[in-house]
């Protein structure tokens, strides 16, 4: 090992390393059923023209994370 100075310390120190558990946010999952309601009702400002409505309404409470559900019905 001449040429210690280019070795990455952090890679070697099991505190610096992230995990794919803490990068998921604790949020309530949301049913397929509950983002129909919201697609719904998205149409519904869309086709009424209130476009700056509809963004609001998306970007107010963006749904999250699927329930087990919903993920099974979509991969299947």
């Amino acid at each position: 090992m001449e040429d210690w100075r280019r070795i990455d310390i952090d890679a070697l120190d099991p505190e610096a390393q992230i995990i794919a558990e803490e990068l998921k946010p604790e949020v309530a999952p949301v049913s397929a059923e509950e983002v129909q309601t919201r697609i719904s009702t998205l149409r519904s400002y869309i086709s009424k023209g209130a476009f700056t409505d509809a963004i609001g309404f998306l970007t107010e409470d963006p749904p999250y994370g699927a329930d087990d559900a919903s993920k099974v019905s979509v991969n299947h």
